[in-house]
């Protein structure tokens, strides 16, 4: 789905699935992966980068915010039958939330890319290039 860590920390790579629970997949974790792909991907063009980037931006960072009151999460859980715990944007302080703010203002940083003569479009987000 994007994210890759289980209470903030790391795990062997392609082995989340030993790890689901409440506190899989800290925000703050993909958004910081996230602003490493896009560096990636301007390094070295390649569909691996954008399609991670394109599976934690849709399926982790969107998915975080409370589309009513705009509250984010800190952890998005993955564990059965678990839910969403939105973050109060005014009584709750934790890095998530900052960050969070930051998420939702950047969507369209990721969409298009290039160089001296290609145009790359890495996202399906209704946008216009000028």
């Amino acid at each position: 789905m994007g994210g890759n860590s289980f209470g903030e920390y790391f795990g062997a790579p392609d082995g989340l699935n030993d790890r689901i629970g409440p506190h899989t997949t800290e925000t703050c974790n993909t958004y910081n992966m996230l602003k490493l792909t896009n560096h990636l991907f301007q390094w070295n063009v390649s569909a691996k980068e954008a399609d991670f980037y394109e599976r934690g931006l849709f399926n982790h960072i969107l998915a975080s915010q409370d589309p009513v009151h705009g509250g984010v999460t800190y952890f998005l859980s993955l564990a059965m039958g678990g839910h969403k715990h939105f973050e109060s944007k005014f009584d709750d302080f934790t890095c998530c939330v900052g960050t969070g703010m930051e998420n939702h203002a950047s969507y369209g940083s990721g969409i298009y890319f290039h160089d001296h003569d290609k145009l790359y479009v890495n996202q399906f987000i209704a946008s216009t290039l000028e």
